[in-house]
């Protein structure tokens, strides 16, 4: 059996079954291509996978995409950020990597032309290069074909004349011909000298932006003398920054040193940087408080917090924030798992322009019922949209300035700081890190914190679980519908059967308690909200060493 897909249509999150055919101009994403598919012309291709023997014909754009081996693609094919399998033909006026170079610019990467950095040029450059686009090996590529920098050809590639070849080149090259070979340079060499020295695509976008017109001017020495300067600039303001880390404390006292050594060391590695330590104790009916008071009258750039009682991790991060006077906001345990001297893999990320950065740990070190419990958390947070797809939360994360302030407003007594972030930052990513073995002790955490931290996370800024339970109301009521109809017609088909006294009971008990469950998250929503408008405090200080007690750190 054929199937189509006919002109102009829009396919998400579907399989396209062996020699299937996918008319011209339609738009194909997150979808899996068997092998012999067919697209049409002038068709957009996002972050699919193809099969082997895949026909693209003419004008088809492709991003984000690994096409198979053995495939074909038409003339004028353009292909961002793809993975391209070995013994493909690609024919000719072909764009992969990138297009439109502009040779006199400094760059044409993409913030020359995206909405979100805010400016637009008059004459944009159209190099959506962030990742790279990889070809596999023995692929012929036709004449004229452009293939700019972030490419990576394998070995036996043949490529047609005409060809523009701008990867394993030295710095600013044009390469051309069969076997490709440098031509030129785009500027003097004194310009890539200065160029290269300015490091400009470390550049965070706030730096970018700032300097725009440099960007999107013509390259000379005048030009890159001053990218220079900008770079001095910023690398002598990077030594001056203060990292602020904030660290909740649950009966740490035989750890929290230890963690505090290693956060010093860390940050002061960096010469000209500065640190504060939070100390946020959320236990005080053990000698945690009494190790920090001892760490605090050593160190002034230390700060320990006393709460009234145990309010929860998240309440004492939330405790650190009136108290926070650096650049950048890290959180971490206070068991040293979370490895110190990855600090500023997080913080530099930040710096680039990220708002959050959590850690992502490839191997957590932590029990099964842990592991299989913080999945089940993230994936609650991502079903009620508070955190992005893809992305891994975790408590060892940085924060901009920017969002750390933006807590200070956030009063609710039932705090989920991943949830309100998710609401005014989207600007987040992970980072790698290694995950560590436990210093001392056991986690704290029990079956019955967790219960509480999922209901937080997915009752808080999301009315998902309410459109369910309206979802749920409805479909039984439908069931209920059906099986009363069933019955009616049952009896008139056959008089003489009995009442089904069991059956009607089993389906009272089961409906009675969905509505009891429904109720009670109704019931739920509605304590928050009562809790919340009567003011209940997300965390109460009981005093606080290094730092003045403030009008927002009761709360």
């Amino acid at each position: 059996m054929d199937y189509f897909v006919h002109d102009t249509a829009y396919v998400d999150h579907c399989n396209l079954m062996p020699g299937a055919k996918v008319y011209r101009d339609c738009d194909v994403r997150n979808s899996v291509l068997e092998s012999g598919v067919s697209v049409g012309d002038f068709s957009r291709i996002n972050d699919c996978k193809f099969a082997e023997g895949v026909l693209l014909q003419r004008n088809a754009m492709v991003y984000g995409t690994e096409i198979g081996k053995h495939s074909y693609t038409g003339k004028n094919f353009t292909a961002w950020h793809c993975k391209i399998g070995a013994f493909c033909s690609i024919s000719w006026n072909v764009s992969l990597g990138g297009a439109d170079h502009d040779y006199l610019r400094t760059t044409t990467h993409s913030f020359l032309y995206a909405p979100e950095f805010g400016f637009v040029s008059e004459n944009p450059a159209y190099d959506r290069f962030q990742k790279p686009c990889i070809i596999g090996n023995n692929v012929w590529i036709a004449a004229n074909v452009c293939i700019c920098r972030g490419v990576k050809i394998g070995n036996g590639a043949v490529i047609g004349a005409g060809a523009v070849v701008t990867k394993d080149v030295e710095p600013y090259s044009i390469v051309g011909g069969v076997p490709a070979a440098p031509i030129k340079k785009r500027f003097d060499q004194n310009v890539i000298d200065l160029l290269q020295e300015s490091r400009w695509w470390d550049f965070p976008d706030s730096v970018i932006k700032d300097n725009f017109e440099l960007f999107d001017a013509k390259t000379d020495k005048a030009v890159a003398s001053e990218l220079v300067r900008i770079r001095r600039q910023f690398d002598e303001e990077m030594k001056k920054m203060t990292v602020s880390v904030a660290i909740p404390c649950y009966r740490s006292a035989k750890t929290i040193e230890q963690v505090v050594n290693d956060i010093r060391k860390a940050i002061m590695s960096r010469p000209g940087n500065d640190y504060q330590i939070i100390l946020v104790n959320d236990y005080p009916a053990d000698d945690t408080f009494s190790v920090i008071r001892s760490l605090c009258e050593k160190d002034s750039k230390i700060i320990g917090v006393n709460l009234t009682k145990n309010y929860g991790q998240t309440a004492a991060k939330m405790a650190a924030i009136p108290y926070l006077n650096g650049d950048v906001l890290v959180t971490m345990d206070d068991d040293g798992q979370h490895p110190a001297e990855d600090i500023y893999r997080l913080v530099d990320k930040v710096v680039e322009g990220y708002d959050i950065v959590y850690a992502h740990f490839k191997k957590k070190k932590h029990s099964f019922f842990k592991r299989i419990t913080s999945k089940i958390n993230s994936k609650i947070l991502e079903i009620n949209g508070s955190k992005p797809k893809g992305i891994y939360l975790s408590s060892y994360c940085a924060y901009s300035r920017t969002a750390a302030e933006a807590l200070l407003k956030y009063k609710s007594p039932f705090p989920s700081i991943d949830g309100y972030l998710g609401q005014v930052a989207d600007r987040v990513v992970n980072v790698e890190v290694e995950h560590r073995e436990r210093l001392a002790g056991h986690s704290n955490y029990t079956l019955k914190r967790l219960l509480k931290l999922w209901l937080t996370g997915f009752t808080n800024f999301s009315v998902v679980p309410l459109r369910f339970a309206a979802f749920s109301g409805f479909f039984f009521a439908l069931i209920g519908f059906l099986f009363g109809l069933f019955t009616v017609i049952r009896k008139l088909v056959t008089p003489t059967i009995a009442a089904g006294y069991t059956s009607i009971i089993a389906l009272m008990l089961i409906i009675g308690g969905i509505i009891m469950m429904l109720l009670g998250l109704i019931g739920e929503y509605i304590g928050r909200i009562y809790m919340t408008v009567s003011n209940m405090a997300q965390y109460t200080v009981r005093e606080t060493i290094n730092a003045e007690r403030r009008n927002g750190d009761d709360r």
